[in-house]
């Protein structure tokens, strides 16, 4: 039966580098490619600013062109692209009338991550809702929030006032 090993059987690994010097090429290699990375960079940098130049009558249909075969070769299906076509539709009428984009961004990305929290929240608690005005943190969170709510309509309100008279 073949002996285990022991620790003062283990065998130092053999070093990447031989020499000092190997490992000095090593490193002026890497910064080398790092360079030429950042070279590339600004070349292909200087070309999309020269698509500034470019016409928006020309710029927007083959960027929409570009996103639909996108959204396409994702899952090669054409109700993709139609609710890209209609979410996009939801984003223009939503700039139009001047709403800000950050809340609706933060409402996506936020909003999977909040409905999953309150669900563990409620579990925990049983399902009782008075869980969250019982523990003083949260509490203090919920008047926060409620604060801040109110103080936004009331300064909407008086600018509404305002302008109105």
């Amino acid at each position: 039966m073949p002996k285990s090993p022991t620790p003062g059987d283990a065998q130092p690994a053999e070093p990447n580098f031989e020499t000092a010097l190997q490992r000095l090429e090593a490193i002026v290699a890497e910064l080398e490619g790092g360079q030429l990375g950042l070279e590339e960079s600004l070349a292909r940098f200087e070309e999309a600013v020269k698509l500034l130049g470019i016409p928006y009558r020309v710029l927007y249909p083959a960027i929409l062109f570009l996103i639909s075969i996108g959204v396409y070769s994702v899952n090669n299906s054409s109700v993709d692209v139609l609710l890209t076509l209609v979410f996009g539709l939801f984003g223009f009428w939503f700039n139009r009338h001047g709403f800000p984009a950050a809340p609706l961004l933060l409402g996506f990305v936020l909003g999977p991550l909040l409905e999953e929290n309150f669900r563990r929240a409620l579990l925990l608690s049983d399902g009782q809702l008075l869980t969250f005005v019982q523990r003083p943190v949260s509490l203090a969170f919920l008047l926060f929030t409620l604060g801040v709510l109110v103080a936004a309509a009331w300064s909407s309100r008086r600018r509404a006032l305002r302008q109105g008279t």
